[in-house]
């Protein structure tokens, strides 16, 4: 014997039957299910991108205090890349690239530093350069 399902019916005024109305149980927590998962989402970019925008601020800040250290220590007669890289090392970046242009009047130091990013992301760097010049300019005095 088999059993013929139908759609639930309910009788108005006039007596016909009309079909009922089915139940909405359950539309609000699919509602909370897809605003939860907007906030997550949100939530994982605003992440992201801090990430990104902390490692340029350490990468300028390192960079720059590299180039400052090796400019001052140039000055004083000592290997100015050595000592910016002891200082990129000191503020958590990498140093990529130093050079040292000028005589004992006239020198600049210029780095290039990266700062690794906390949680890189497929497809994005997984770090940021940054670039700092420095040094001293010293006058003569005219006789």
């Amino acid at each position: 014997m088999s059993v013929l399902r139908t759609r639930p019916t309910t009788r108005c005024r006039a007596g016909r039957a009309r079909p009922a109305r089915f139940d909405e149980s359950g539309s609000g927590t699919v509602l909370i299910m897809t605003l939860m998962l907007v906030a997550m989402l949100l939530g994982t970019a605003v992440l992201i991108v801090s990430g990104y925008r902390v490692a340029a601020v350490q990468a300028r800040a390192g960079a720059d205090s590299a180039a400052f250290s090796g400019a001052q220590a140039a000055v004083a007669g000592a290997d100015g890349c050595a000592v910016a890289a002891s200082a990129a090392q000191a503020n958590g970046v990498e140093l990529v690239e130093c050079s040292e242009v000028g005589d004992a009047l006239d020198l600049v130091v210029s780095v290039r530093v990266e700062a690794p990013v906390s949680m890189p992301v497929a497809g994005l760097p997984e770090s940021i350069p940054a670039i700092a010049h420095a040094g001293s300019l010293q006058t003569v005095d005219p006789p």
